[in-house]
């Protein structure tokens, strides 16, 4: 029975037992909900008074042995349990413990047996109760006692259902995670637990194996040692940039060498990280110190700076570079003087001769000539008296230009290789329209 109001429901089992079903939450229980309570007493009261009113109209029934007594004689079989004609008989149901259903049938056996028990007495009560009609209320009240223990076994069933529907929507949804998903979760793992640049897969097994996302993670050994020697790789990046620092703090010229570094690096936090390296505390741990190869980091911490000197290098120069590119008055000059060596004449008005006003010089002409207002040079003969001392008088105050200043030579050389490669300038540019 629905209570008014809410999504419970109150229902009968078999044996007589009463429990609650909520029809949203799909859940049982045997105790009295707070919110029903009050309907459950007045159903409750209504139910004993309606059982009063039923026990005054309905007739006495024959005692239980009498009824089973006359069954038996009916049927007249002797193995109970296993005829269907008397589990159908509800004079079977009359009683309700099966041990005394058992001691009633071995009675009427040894009454047959003995015939001065005379079982015939009962026989007439069974005659007669074959014949008597099923009581109205207590048709409808069994009626709907099956109907409910039906809902129940409904509802059940169909909880069972929604349950193992919910468990495979959640092992599915489990199984698609996408290898992104999984390798992102081991990867916060090896952040959180791995941070020594120097550690191996596997020294660093035991304490992942610690871990619930390593245990459940679906990953192969292979991809995991992979992952796990770019999350060290990574780490190591990290220190040795740290370790480059520290190098350009000591040395930060390019003509430095090796053995300008202090000792002092080798007790900085990089290098200690790296393993090249010892702390104040290590280096007065006898054990520690003894352990330590010394010549091994030494040569290590070579080789990184070699690298960074290198790297550094061939940084500088690609920097120069981009500095004689970059560089207006370079590159005009330079050109200019090509415009004789590409064809072009240096009188008669032809390519090697070009007007140009004075204004547009900028002052750079050694000298002005009037000519209706017009001041005209020759290009070629300004650009004669641009060589590689006023380029690098122009030059000198980019730091890009003095990093070598150590190597002069070479530098001078990397000038005249750029002004080589350049072309004469085009000459559609500031000639006058003639009239």
């Amino acid at each position: 029975m629905s209570a008014r109001g809410t999504s419970w429901s109150r229902v009968k089992t078999s044996d007589g037992n009463i429990f609650y079903f909520n029809k949203e939450k799909k859940e049982s229980v045997w105790e009295v909900p707070e919110e029903i309570a009050e309907a459950v007493a007045e159903l409750e009261q209504e139910e004993e008074e309606r059982a009063a009113q039923e026990e005054q109209k309905a007739p006495t029934p024959p005692p239980a042995a009498f009824r089973i007594g006359s069954l038996l004689a009916a049927e007249g079989k002797r193995k109970v349990k296993k005829h269907a004609i008397l589990y159908s008989d509800p004079r079977y149901d009359a009683v309700g413990s099966s041990s005394l259903r058992e001691e009633l049938f071995q009675t009427y056996f040894k009454a047959r047996i003995n015939p001065n028990n005379q079982p015939e007495a009962s026989s007439s009560w069974s005659s007669d109760s074959k014949t008597s009609p099923e009581d109205p209320d207590a048709k409808r009240k069994r009626e709907q006692q099956e109907r409910q223990q039906k809902a129940l076994r409904e509802r059940e069933q169909q909880a069972r259902k929604d349950k193992a529907k919910v468990e495979k929507d959640i092992t599915r949804i489990m199984g698609q995670l996408s290898e992104k998903e999984s390798v992102d979760e081991f990867m916060t793992l090896l952040t959180d637990a791995i941070r020594d640049p120097t550690a191996t897969y596997g020294e660093s097994l035991s304490a992942l194996s610690r871990s619930t996302v390593f245990s459940r993670s679906r990953l192969p050994v292979p991809q995991r040692i992979s992952l796990f020697n770019a999350h060290v790789q990574k780490l190591r990046g990290k220190r040795i940039t740290a370790l480059f620092a520290v190098f350009e703090g000591h040395t930060p010229g390019l003509d430095a060498r090796f053995e300008d570094l202090p000792e002092s690096v080798y007790t900085t936090s990089p290098a200690v990280k790296l393993g090249l390296g010892q702390s104040k505390a290590q280096q007065e741990d006898e054990d520690a110190h003894r352990k330590f190869d010394e010549r091994r980091a030494r040569s290590e911490m070579r080789r990184l700076w070699e690298d960074w000197q290198a790297e550094r290098n061939v940084k500088a120069r690609e920097n120069f570079q981009k500095l004689l590119e970059e560089n207006h008055f370079v590159g005009f000059w330079a050109g200019v003087n090509k415009l004789g060596k590409e064809g072009g004449s240096s009188s008669g008005g032809g390519m090697g001769t070009v007007a140009v006003g004075v204004d547009d010089l900028e002052g750079e002409a050694p000298g002005e000539e009037e000519d209706n207002g017009l001041g005209k040079a020759d290009l070629k003969t300004l650009a004669k008296g641009i060589g590689e001392k006023q380029i690098e008088d122009v030059l000198k105050h980019d730091k890009r230009y003095r990093v070598f200043d150590h190597i002069p030579d070479e530098r001078e050389l990397w000038i005249q290789e750029f002004v080589s490669r350049m072309s004469a300038p085009k000459l559609s540019v500031h000639v006058p329209e003639k009239s």
